[in-house]
């Protein structure tokens, strides 16, 4: 039973990034106009940390989960091309970008669930890059 569950994992990792890439493909080729400034910005606070966001365009809601290191940023290349067409959401996790650094114990899918809910968002396509795949699969 462990090889499977060990092979699910891989396989969904490399759906996510599969997804992604099709994403960052996509968002290139329809982006022919310079970056547009986030529809929103903000912070939302969860356990006394600030948890910094930025949220543009309407439909379909998309959620954004950066990796390990780029923070939000991560998303620069894509972000102009999903905002045209989806309702986009970004945020840096916890001790990145612009949020605080871990104050006390947390859950990174506790947080992702708290921006879903700050920003009342009841259903979404959630699209993670490296760790935030992982995070990805472990809210889903």
């Amino acid at each position: 039973m462990g090889d499977m569950t060990a092979l699910t994992v891989r396989m969904a990792t490399f759906a996510s990034r599969l997804i992604a890439a099709f994403f960052m493909a996509w968002s290139v080729a329809a982006a022919q106009s310079p970056a547009q400034s986030p529809h929103a910005t903000g912070y939302i606070s969860v356990d006394s940390s600030r948890i910094y966001y930025e949220e543009c365009g309407s439909g379909p809601a998309i959620v954004l989960v950066h990796d390990g290191t780029t923070g939000a940023a991560g998303w620069d290349a894509i972000w102009p091309g999903l905002c045209a067409r989806f309702h986009v959401v970004r945020y840096d996790r916890r001790g990145m970008g612009r949020s605080d650094a871990p104050k006390v114990p947390f859950s990174s899918t506790g947080d992702l669930a708290a921006i879903l809910a700050n920003r009342d968002i009841s259903s979404a396509t959630i699209v993670g890059s490296s760790a935030g795949g992982g995070l990805a699969i472990d809210f889903a």
